[in-house]
């Protein structure tokens, strides 16, 4: 692994690599930060030479401050990393599962409420078919009785109008009948 400027040339026997991880585990505000440190050394096939006439020293000073920008440069992404968790388990934290099973509960008393009403005006349309369904009944039976009255009515006036016209001929005949026994009588 060469080094910029300081390490260049070198054949370095021991490498190291240094690794940091971070993650934030666990349901709600019982999670926790877990941090893990991972460090391992490798031989390499030229054992611990140093070339260019670097010393051990200095290769290793060179590698620590290549670890260490390394190091600064992957911390950088954990504060973010961190800040984004954080800033997600708040807003989960604020409209999370809670506020879903409030407007959960909320849409469902809406739901209810709008059954309800379909029910309601359901009912009252039965209630309205049966009402007009009973006075369409009444309204035919009382339209029937009146078609038969209107019969009897005319029935009546016939009836009425032929016994007048009986009673003009039997008034005529008798005032005939009455001339005529008066002329007899007076012509005796």
């Amino acid at each position: 692994l060469p080094c910029d400027k300081h390490c260049a040339g070198t054949n370095i026997g021991t490498r190291l690599a240094s690794s940091m991880a971070g993650i934030y585990a666990g349901p709600g505000r019982l999670g926790s930060w877990i941090s893990v440190s991972l460090s391992m050394s490798m031989q390499g096939s030229w054992g611990s030479r140093v070339a260019g006439g670097q010393s051990k020293k200095e290769t290793m000073q060179c590698l620590n401050d290549h670890l260490a920008s390394y190091l600064e440069r992957m911390r950088i992404p954990e504060v973010d990393n961190w800040r984004l968790e954080s800033k997600i388990q708040e807003h989960l934290e604020k409209k999370g599962p809670w506020a879903m099973r409030a407007q959960i509960f909320a849409t469902s008393v809406d739901n209810a409420h709008i059954f309800l009403q379909i029910d309601n005006a359901s009912l009252a349309a039965d209630d309205f078919r049966v009402k007009y369904e009973t006075e369409l009944a009444i309204y035919q039976s009382v339209e029937n009785d009146i078609n038969g009255l209107r019969k009897v009515s005319d029935n009546i006036i016939i009836t009425w109008l032929q016994l007048e016209t009986r009673q003009r001929s039997r008034l005529s005949r008798l005032f005939f009948l009455k001339k005529e026994h008066w002329e007899e009588a007076n012509g005796l």
